[in-house]
């Protein structure tokens, strides 16, 4: 039986650390109903800010943090690979470079990332951390304040976004994947991203992109078009266009989920909306009771799916009884 992929945002991490579910039972437990937890770099990037937070406790969450994560790769999570390396195996399989894409990290570099964190559960950080957490911090805000730029610079574009209203938003972010503004932004990071892991384009980038938008099956082509396109709309709609302070990080774990069946987040800035636009056959799920421990109400989660599949494939059986 092919598992059910479900990606947890650091929100959820959070929580699981705090509800100190344990480990062994919960992917038990998972496993039996057909699901398999993800963990995404980003997520774990983000964790590591928890030791330099300005709570009196940070230390101490930073190692509880870890200590679950520890735990739950140790229980058979694994690490999914960053978008920029699946869309990457995208381009090598649209091209014929390469016959699949994997989703999965290499096990040596799943090995290597449990250590560290079994490292940083002991509170032993290593050095540079700091350092490399304040960096990326640093470039999130300048992607943040480049974005707001670039959308206020353009009027015609934010009148346009500004015409678009929830209800057909859906249909227009359809519409740009197939046309020439969606080809533009996909030809973009493809010219930025190959080069960033010392690879040649095999093609030409806007050439490369038309291919890929070509196809639903290339969810990341699609997801971090999507995902930009969204986030300009959401902008667009605000006063000045301002561009949210969570957009990079909260746009790098929608994209990142893109291989996966199921998004969850506690929902507190509207991540749960960027994934149910930007994420092509991803259902987004928001955790928002925490009186109601994760499991139970992923537990209750299951069996309303489960309902509700069973509904669809005998609709009409059930229909013809009532007649």
């Amino acid at each position: 039986m092919t598992k059910r992929l479900i990606y947890f945002d650091t929100s959820i991490w959070n929580v699981l650390a705090e509800q100190t579910l344990d480990a062994a039972s919960a992917c038990k437990s998972f496993s039996e109903w057909g699901v398999e937890i993800t963990l995404g770099l980003n997520a774990y990037f983000e964790m590591l800010k928890s030791f330099y937070g300005k709570r009196p406790d940070a230390l101490s969450r930073g190692r509880k943090l870890f200590a679950c994560v520890d735990q739950y790769l140790g229980s058979g999570v694994r690490f999914v690979k960053t978008w920029e390396e699946l869309l990457i195996q995208e381009s090598k399989k649209t091209l014929g470079i390469a016959a699949s894409a994997d989703l999965f990290c290499e096990e040596g570099w799943q090995g290597r990332l449990r250590s560290a964190a079994r490292e940083l559960a002991s509170g032993n950080t290593y050095p540079g951390t700091r350092e490399l957490v304040f960096k990326r911090d640093a470039e999130g805000g300048a992607v943040r304040n480049l974005a707001s730029q670039n959308i206020s610079r353009q009027p015609d574009m934010m009148s346009d976004l500004r015409s678009v209203n929830r209800a057909n938003l859906g249909k227009f972010l359809d519409e740009q994947i197939q046309g020439s503004s969606g080809r533009q932004l996909l030809a973009k990071y493809l010219s930025q991203i190959f080069p960033m892991f010392n690879q040649e384009l095999p093609t030409a980038a806007d050439e490369l992109a038309a291919r890929l938008l070509e196809s639903r099956s290339n969810r990341v082509a699609h997801a971090i078009v999507r995902s930009d396109i969204y986030q300009n709309w959401r902008a667009a709609r605000k006063e000045f266009g301002a561009v949210r302070q969570s957009v990079p990080d909260d746009s790098y774990h929608v994209v990142n989920a893109s291989y996966c069946d199921v998004f969850i987040t506690e929902d507190r800035d509207g991540q749960a909306d960027a994934a149910s636009h930007a994420l092509v056959d991803v259902t987004a799920l928001v955790y928002r009771d925490r009186q109601v421990p994760l499991l139970n109400w992923l537990d209750g989660q299951e069996q309303v799916r489960r309902g509700l599949e069973f509904m669809m494939e005998f609709g009409d059986t059930f229909r013809g009884l009532a007649k």
